[in-house]
């Protein structure tokens, strides 16, 4: 609880963040006890928040609580940023969720330090866009993108202070997208934060990405074809009708379905 309190309140102090609702905490004699409690949980699966319920599971042996107090602190952050952000619009880029977490934890472990400096030293960081959305399932790419995270929240923190953090939460509850809020807030989209981040430990930024070529040459349609298709023969298309008279059989329950749904929706 004590760990709970002060990861609280160096989010508050540091970002704006604050919990809202109260939550509820259920602690497991262990990993494997929590993971018992699962269905198809991962292996490696320690802790979980259950953001839309106020929720956060973790499993806690008695000789292993200082990972108890740090995988306690990164649940209870989810908890606050979800609280913080959530709109029925948009979701926020996975590295600020994980970021901030990470963030309240406090000093990384020596696992996330190493994979995190030889990422820089051989420049093979993920693009911030990349650690926009879900996290390999790959453990070293993991790692990597668990400490590149906590280290563009620090970045943000550190160059333009608790009350732009603050901001950009608001934004995202808002409903803005991730280049949306960044530029309303910051001025930069994410290849713009990739970059200055980069730059700030030692990096080059990345070359400018090449907008991809379009073909805009019209593709023909054979005068004699059948839906779009070469020309075909009298037994083709009579096979062809066939086949889509059993689709339409088929398919029609479910279209009719659909269109239940629909009307039942607009009633209400």
């Amino acid at each position: 609880m004590d760990a709970a309190r002060n990861a609280l309140t160096t989010l508050y102090n540091d970002t704006g963040a604050r919990l809202k609702e109260p939550i509820d905490i259920y602690i497991y004699a262990s990993s494997s006890d929590l993971r018992d409690a699962f269905v198809y949980p991962q292996e490696w699966m320690g802790g979980a928040a259950f953001t839309e319920y106020g929720i956060v599971a973790i499993g806690i042996a008695p000789e292993d609580l200082a990972w108890g107090k740090k995988a306690m602190t990164h649940e209870l952050a989810h908890l606050v940023t979800y609280q913080m952000t959530s709109n029925p619009y948009n979701d926020i880029p996975t590295w600020l969720n994980e970021g901030l977490s990470m963030y309240a934890e406090g000093e990384l472990d020596a696992t996330f330090i190493v994979s995190l400096e030889e990422a820089i030293e051989d420049d093979e960081l993920i693009s911030v866009q990349t650690l926009s959305s879900n996290f390999p399932a790959d453990l070293d790419q993991a790692y990597l993108s668990y400490a590149e995270s906590r280290s563009l929240v620090q970045f943000l923190v550190d160059n333009y202070g608790r009350d732009r953090m603050l901001s950009l939460l608001d934004t995202f509850k808002q409903g803005s997208t991730y280049d949306g809020a960044l530029e309303k807030v910051y001025g930069f989209d994410s290849f713009g934060l990739d970059n200055l981040w980069r730059m700030s430990l030692g990096l080059e930024p990345r070359p400018e990405p090449t907008p991809p070529l379009v073909n805009i040459t019209p593709t023909p349609t054979p005068k004699n074809g059948f839906l779009g298709c070469q020309a075909a023969s009298g037994e083709t298309r009579q096979s062809s009708f066939l086949l889509i008279g059993v689709a339409g059989l088929l398919l029609l329950p479910g279209i009719s379905e659909i269109i239940r749904v629909k009307i039942k929706r607009g009633k209400k």
